[in-house]
């Protein structure tokens, strides 16, 4: 079966699925304010799980339980580490991981937020162009992408630019969930 992808605004942490990606240091601290508030909502089983990680170099990905979110899985997406900004090279590499991850965990639906975009990293276009060179690269059997957007900006950004960047894909847009 072939995979979907949605541009969907919204927060990450309020979209529906079955894992939910999550850009992070290498120590596994979050990137974005809602990649932080991802450790407070889990809970404490996370908080521990994630103690003492530290020094994974840039596009690796932990996998770990949803915790007390609504995702089964949560798939910590290494984007900074000490000898490594974000680049188009280190993002590529742990989009790559993530949906790897992603597929062999059997996911039916992946909530990916758009990520390595936003100050001291890469531009919305620049990110979402390393996304589609990413997806361009799927099997079959890789799981249902919902793509998180912060606003209609951003989604109609990201939906062109996929678009253009997967001829032959339908890539739908949906507004914000509650």
């Amino acid at each position: 079966m072939t995979w979907r992808a949605t541009v969907s605004v919204g927060d990450p942490l309020r979209l529906t699925g079955d894992a939910l990606a999550r850009p992070v240091t290498a120590s596994l601290e979050g990137i974005t304010p809602w990649s932080r508030q991802v450790e407070v909502e889990a809970g404490d089983d996370l908080r521990t799980r994630l103690a003492g990680q530290d020094g994974l170099p840039a596009g690796a990905v932990l996998v770990t339980p949803g915790g007390d979110l609504p995702f089964e899985l949560l798939l910590h997406a290494v984007l900074l580490a000490p000898d490594e900004a974000v680049g188009p090279s280190g993002l590529l590499r742990a989009l790559r991981n993530v949906l790897r991850q992603a597929t062999e965990w059997e996911v039916g639906v992946l909530v990916l937020p758009l990520m390595g975009a936003g100050p001291g990293q890469l531009s919305l276009e620049e990110a979402t162009e390393v996304l589609a060179d990413a997806l361009a690269e799927l099997p079959e059997g890789t799981p249902d992408l919902r793509i998180a957007a912060g606003g209609d900006r951003e989604a109609g950004i990201i939906l062109e630019i996929l678009e253009r960047g997967l001829p032959g894909r339908t890539i739908r847009l949906e507004g914000e969930h509650p």
